[in-house]
């Protein structure tokens, strides 16, 4: 029997252990994707945490930086400052892998210390359900919206809660924006529909088992008949260093809603739909397994929710 291909959402709740304040790290999203990798390696999965590691853009999990430092905090981990970080598995192995890493006495085990990038923290707790973590399955989401009957004129909106950005590094994203010239570290930071969704569609295609992949036909239409119905967003800059060169690293944090026009064959808009409810599985854009592109729980703009 085919897996119906399950998905989970993991928050992680931590508390800042150490015995004095400190200035916490500008970004925490390197060391949690360290200490996912490690987690693998610890419950006796190499060939996984090193086959996951070098899938680049299609890789089965994401890993948020660290959330819940505020503008009182001004920067500073104060002991006994709560403070917590999200996992997402898009694949049964890296799923099977955490409930083993879960277990009581293993690395991600309830009362256990960590360290991200220096600072210890106690992990006080693990939540897989709303509002910050989830359980789901592809045979779920597809169900779930290719059964449904969406509102036409509803638009359909997600919260980027990370900063988020695309890079345009094929034909495929040139072609429909007429760029006559490809390379590889040209970066897009606004939602334009054919990257948003490109970076869905190709997770989903990648992970989902056989009988829920979304046809090619299919694919063009959506990227061709959506478009952007409201855009309130606001860029963030974050310094990271990659290879001993600090950079700034842009993306763009807010709400996006698409829709499609009224004449447009429902099955657009419910692909539309079943995409967006999964980015808040397999996140959007590039970095998505070290903080950036994460997101919330997709809604319907005229009503609020489903």
């Amino acid at each position: 029997m085919e897996s119906e291909g399950r998905l989970l959402s993991l928050a992680l709740d931590l508390q800042y252990i150490g015995e004095e304040p400190v200035r916490a790290s500008n970004w925490y999203g390197r060391a949690i994707q360290k200490y996912f990798i490690d987690t693998l390696v610890d419950v006796g999965l190499s060939d996984l945490a090193d086959e996951t590691h070098h899938q680049n853009d299609k890789r089965p999990y994401t890993a948020s930086s660290l959330v819940g430092l505020t503008k009182s905090d001004k920067g500073v981990l104060y002991p006994g400052k709560s403070v917590w970080l999200r996992l997402t598995a898009l694949s049964d192995e890296i799923l099977n892998a955490l409930n083993l890493a879960v277990q009581p006495g293993a690395i991600m085990g309830i009362g256990t210390e960590i360290s991200l990038d220096r600072h210890p923290f106690l992990l006080c707790g693990l939540t897989a359900e709303q509002p910050r973590g989830s359980f789901s399955s592809y045979r779920e989401i597809w169900e779930r919206n290719y059964s449904s009957k969406l509102i036409d004129d509803c638009a359909i909106s997600v919260e980027l809660l990370s900063p988020t950005y695309f890079r345009i590094k094929d034909l495929q994203y040139a072609y429909p924006l007429n760029l006559t010239v490809n390379r590889d570290d040209l970066l897009c930071h606004l939602p334009l529909p054919v990257l948003f969704f490109q970076s869905l569609v190709v997770k989903w295609n990648t992970f989902a088992p056989l009988p829920y992949r979304i046809q090619s036909d299919l694919i063009g239409e959506l990227y061709s008949e959506v478009y952007p119905s409201r855009v309130e967003l606001k860029s963030q800059s974050v310094w990271l260093s990659f290879g001993g060169e600090p950079a700034h690293h842009i993306g763009f944090k807010g709400i996006v809603s698409y829709n499609t026009g009224k004449k447009t064959h429902p099955r657009i808009k419910q692909t539309l739909s079943l995409l967006l409810e999964y980015a808040r599985f397999a996140g959007v854009g590039w970095d998505t397994t070290f903080g950036f592109g994460q997101c919330g729980e997709a809604f319907c703009e005229r009503s609020g929710g489903w």
